[in-house]
């Protein structure tokens, strides 16, 4: 008699509960089926070996990360990625027309930039008849102290919406009570006419208020195009002016007579001591043109202990007498 064994089955080894891995439902199989095509399937074996797979690689990488960054700290900011605002944008939020009609930003970027981080910033506005230009500054330097508007006129519209630190009187620039009582307010680092744009007033004011610019500060006035208009034109349909047009008189036209500046700034380099138009013109380092606007710079404490050496006199005396005499005489009322 032969006896016929039958072949034992090795018994199928299946993990304790406590240790089987947790099932994920990644739905692994529709999703390698619709990679691979229909052919080939996938059971939930193929799905609970895979998802025993994914897992682990999932927490060890979070893990790692984590401790990666517990380890060297929080990753630092990509601070390139932020834009701050220049001073187009802040113009243009506040419908400002120094930028849509005269589009003064691109000097405004230059002329200023230096100052948008200073601490304790004091800014004098001539002529803010709108919280528009007073709320520009103010966005646009970091640190200011102070934002002083002074709107021309009988009224002001829209100030009592200003922001902390924004501060605005009405009165008359042309008036010596006015001027004054906005002095109390500086000395400041910069100072803008954008005021009545009558020639004889840009003058008038400059001159009066060129000791109230700190050293290293600016002194800026917009609106020069009334120098070149008929003579008769009114400047809002208000005050007439008179004696302009290109080509005129230092005695009539503002921008004639700020040219004058241009020969002061040569007084060191030719030997000239006396070459001076305005008080405290000595302290000029540099006049600068725009398309209808101006700055002047006044020098800051290095540049003053710095300034070029005197050289030899090299001047016709006869025509500098001649020249400074004509030039004094244009100036106004009481600095002559």
């Amino acid at each position: 008699m032969s006896l016929t064994f039958a072949k034992k089955r090795s018994p199928t080894l299946r993990p304790p509960e406590s240790l089987a891995p947790p099932v994920v439902d990644l739905q692994v199989s529709g999703l390698v089926n619709k990679l691979h095509g229909p052919s080939k399937q996938y059971n939930s074996v193929t799905s609970l070996h895979i998802s025993a797979f994914v897992l682990p690689c999932l927490v060890a990488f979070c893990v790692g990360h984590l401790s990666a960054a517990l380890v060297s700290g929080p990753m630092p900011l990509r601070l390139s990625s932020v834009r701050t605002p220049n001073f187009s944008d802040i113009l243009q939020s506040h419908k400002s027309d120094k930028f849509w009609m005269q589009h003064f930003e691109h000097y405004y970027d230059k002329w200023l930039s230096p100052y948008r981080l200073q601490e304790n910033l004091r800014l004098l506005e001539i002529g803010a008849r709108t919280p528009a230009t007073l709320k520009t500054w103010h966005d646009y330097f970091q640190h200011p102290e102070l934002i002083q508007g002074l709107t021309v006129g009988e009224k002001m519209i829209g100030m009592e919406r200003l922001p902390s630190g924004v501060e605005t009187m009405l009165g008359d620039p042309t008036s010596v009570e006015t001027l004054n009582l906005i002095r109390t307010k500086g000395p400041f680092d910069i100072i803008i006419d954008d005021g009545s744009h009558v020639p004889a007033h840009m003058i008038s004011t400059l001159f009066e208020m060129w000791s109230s610019v700190k050293p290293g500060g600016t002194y800026i006035i917009e609106g020069l195009e009334t120098n070149y208009w008929r003579d008769g034109e009114r400047i809002a349909n208000k005050i007439a002016v008179h004696g302009v047009g290109i080509g005129s008189s230092a005695h009539t036209s503002a921008v004639e007579k700020l040219k004058q500046f241009l020969d002061v700034l040569a007084r060191n380099q030719i030997g000239a001591l006396d070459l001076s138009v305005m008080p405290g013109d000595d302290h000029l380092c540099s006049v600068n043109w725009g398309r209808n606007i101006l700055s002047l710079y006044k020098c800051n404490d290095l540049e003053r202990k710095t300034q070029p050496v005197f050289q030899k006199s090299r001047f016709d005396e006869g025509k500098m007498a001649q020249w400074l005499k004509e030039a004094k005489a244009s100036n106004p009322d009481g600095f002559n």
